[in-house]
């Protein structure tokens, strides 16, 4: 999958590996992992913890810097004859004939970044049960979209396994958490390959992804009190972000308007 086309005009989003989040829940579980180490049972714990917690946050409000372009190669559908982005692969297609492609929350289709490109027009499209369907043959497009919250996973890589389309691991070199998307034995996880895509945590929802993840490792250990404080703090995080955004947007159309 080719790596997204920024430019000046696209809102750059700024992240956070994947380890960052995690040892910040444990320390304020009292484990210290760089020193004592992080116990794999607990480190599965926070994963799945972190998981729940970012997807409300993201879900929480429409980021701005969630949003990405991203170029997609358009395959065949073998029954429908038009062009498609699969979100699953469908009947008559070879088991790992390209890359799914999850878009998630999807704004509108392109022929090219309406960012950098001015020529760049919207295409009609419709949800099919397998994935996009285009009303017009091109061989590529650029979807406006904001990927789905990811399951992250304290697994760690291993050089010798061979992961099935759609596996969560963590890599410890990298930081990050990435899913498969091919089947590749032996291949080491890289940013937007093709075989792998990283899953980072947006900056701007670290602090509430933590406060709400340690939420829920409390309610986990029965301290509903502690848990619901932690919730609490976890929703003004994220609506002293919103505020933050909105404010930087009035202070940007004024400027835009002097």
């Amino acid at each position: 999958m080719p790596l997204p086309d920024w430019s000046a005009n696209v809102i750059v989003p700024r992240v956070v590996p994947f380890k960052t989040a995690l040892w910040a829940v444990a320390a304020q579980d009292g484990c210290i992992a760089e020193i004592d180490g992080l116990p794999v049972e607990l480190a599965h714990q926070i994963a799945g913890c972190i998981s729940r917690a970012y997807k409300y946050a993201l879900e929480f409000y429409d980021w701005p810097e969630a949003a990405l372009y991203t170029q997609v190669t358009l395959g065949q559908h073998p029954q429908w004859d038009v062009p498609f982005v699969p979100r699953v692969m469908p009947e008559g297609f070879p088991p790992f004939a390209f890359p799914i492609f999850e878009y998630g929350r999807l704004y509108g289709v392109w022929t090219a970044n309406p960012a950098a490109d001015p020529s760049a027009r919207p295409l009609t499209y419709r949800f099919g049960p397998d994935g996009l369907y285009l009303d017009e043959e091109v061989e590529s497009v650029v979807l406006h979209h904001r990927q789905g919250a990811p399951r992250f996973s304290a697994e760690e890589w291993n050089v010798a396994s061979t992961y099935p389309r759609g596996k969560v691991i963590y890599h410890p070199d990298t930081e990050h958490c990435y899913l498969m998307n091919t089947a590749a034995p032996g291949e080491v996880p890289v940013p937007f390959s093709d075989s792998w895509r990283v899953l980072p945590i947006l900056s701007c929802l670290l602090e509430p992804t933590i406060e709400g993840a340690f939420a829920l490792l409390k309610r986990s250990q029965g301290q509903a009190g502690t848990a619901a404080v932690l919730q609490d703090a976890m929703q003004h995080l994220l609506e002293q972000e919103i505020l933050q955004f909105t404010n930087q947007e009035q202070q940007t159309k004024f400027a835009h308007f002097s």
